[in-house]
């Protein structure tokens, strides 16, 4: 049995290994209150997206990697909106039925061309079960590339893992 010592002991490091999930795994994020009305200026942003997705159906198993490329540009002056952001999506190669798919919603941060990010990621069926999905936030320096993964895991042992690699250059 715990002693109260220990108890505490355990509680705190099970604290602590839950605080490191969720910063590896991400953290919710909201725009700040100072976030522009308008964008302030105008960004060229490319994103590659590499997937790698498994299904692990019992009756047959498939991997299927690919990679998916995009690109856009926002204009100085574009309506910045929280609620109705500027997007990016990709979607990956199937494997037999199960596929991935990002969707990045961009939004400029600040007046500097900062921009922040939300991947959702979503591990999809053709034709059985529900969509299991996740996110990250992050913020891109302007004139700067940044790449992070994300992992989107099913209960039976399907995924979608995902390196995307985003450039944010101001013109």
């Amino acid at each position: 049995m715990f002693t109260n010592n220990s108890k505490t002991r355990a509680g705190k490091m099970a604290a602590a290994a839950a605080l490191s999930i969720g910063l590896l795994a991400g953290t919710a994020g909201t725009a700040s209150a100072a976030t522009p009305a308008n964008y302030a200026k105008t960004h060229n942003i490319s994103a590659s997206f590499q997937f790698q997705v498994h299904q692990n159906n019992f009756f047959h198993k498939a991997d299927a990697s690919s990679t998916k490329f995009r690109e856009s540009s926002i204009a100085a002056g574009t309506k910045n909106m929280l609620d109705l952001p500027q997007t990016m999506y990709a979607e990956s190669t199937a494997a037999d039925d199960t596929y991935g798919s990002d969707n990045l919603r961009i939004t400029e941060k600040d007046a500097n061309g900062t921009l922040h990010i939300r991947d959702d990621q979503a591990l999809n069926f053709y034709w059985h079960g529900t969509a299991v999905g996740s996110h990250l936030d992050l913020d891109i320096a302007p004139n700067t590339t940044r790449s992070f993964w994300i992992y989107t895991d099913g209960a039976g042992g399907d995924y979608v893992h995902t390196l995307v690699t985003i450039t944010n250059k101001i013109a």
